[in-house]
């Protein structure tokens, strides 16, 4: 796999689990308390971008509760006017190819991803929305 394929989803993905905006630390705290996390949890969770355990529902609470935070997902869904301009302009920053309308359509399937439980459904939507991400990379990587 290209190491700029990495580095471009690494932006895309720190852009919707970090912190960049003004009240993005406030949002982490927030969902930390809100989920019980101590502070190393937090940390772990936000550098894997998963839960580490994923029958545990504070941990994918959290990650759903900071992606809210950020503006990336909203009532179990990927906001789509937030993602596609984020992640085209960092695949075309890295040099790959993008097509607005596929992306859409891949976002739009996760968005509709069904699951059972407290954070299921939103958390399954962020990890099919990784597994696209990714899949989608590698097939629209640059020539070499």
């Amino acid at each position: 796999m290209h190491m700029e394929f990495f580095n471009c989803l690494l932006l895309v993905l720190c852009y919707f689990i970090t912190s960049n905006a003004e009240d993005s630390m406030f949002g982490v705290s927030a969902c930390k308390k809100a989920y019980g996390l101590r502070e190393d949890e937090a940390k772990e969770l936000l550098v894997n971008e998963i839960a580490t355990d994923e029958n545990n529902v504070s941990q994918r609470c959290f990650v759903v509760c900071v992606l809210s935070k950020r503006g990336a997902m909203e009532n179990g869904v990927m906001k789509l006017d937030i993602v596609i301009p984020e992640t085209k302009e960092a695949f075309q920053e890295s040099g790959y190819s993008f097509n607005e309308d596929e992306f859409r359509t891949g976002v739009q399937k996760c968005n509709e991803q069904t699951a059972e439980g407290k954070c299921k459904k939103s958390y399954e939507t962020w990890k099919c929305f990784l597994k696209f991400a990714a899949k989608y990379g590698m097939e629209h990587k640059p020539a070499e």
